[in-house]
């Protein structure tokens, strides 16, 4: 597919990949106290058509929100949980968290004192190629 890039009055042409897929391996951390990290390894299939991110325990689709030379950002809220972070695009690096919060109204849903679960996640993502 062949996407264009405005930059002030000359549009660039470039032809990006419209799914990729990563290889993942890092460590997840719940919120519980004394909580030790636990190693995690996973597929993401990121689609930059759709601007959506599959693969991530307990997650289904993602949506990205912003795209950047340098990072690309998601974020997925249903009821009173959250889930986001950031791939960053040169290193592989992606960090995130979930969390899961008493059913309060407005911003007094995110304050600490009302989590009820969730967990952080640190991974180091590789692009892959199939293998046939």
């Amino acid at each position: 597919m062949l996407k264009f890039l405005t930059v002030g009055a000359v549009a660039l042409a470039f032809a990006g990949p419209e799914t990729l897929t990563l290889a993942c391996k890092g460590e997840t951390t719940t919120y519980q106290q004394g909580a030790k990290p636990e190693p995690i390894l996973l597929g993401l299939l990121i689609d930059f058509t759709k601007r959506t991110i599959k693969g991530f325990p307990l997650a289904g689709e993602v949506e990205i929100t912003r795209i950047t030379a340098s990072a690309i950002y998601f974020h997925k809220s249903v009821a009173s949980s959250v889930f986001d972070g950031r791939i960053d695009r040169i290193t592989g690096d992606v960090e995130g968290h979930a969390a899961s919060y008493k059913s309060t109204k407005g911003m007094d849903m995110l304050k600490p004192d009302n989590v009820v679960s969730g967990f952080n996640f640190a991974l180091k993502c590789t692009p892959t190629q199939r293998m046939f």
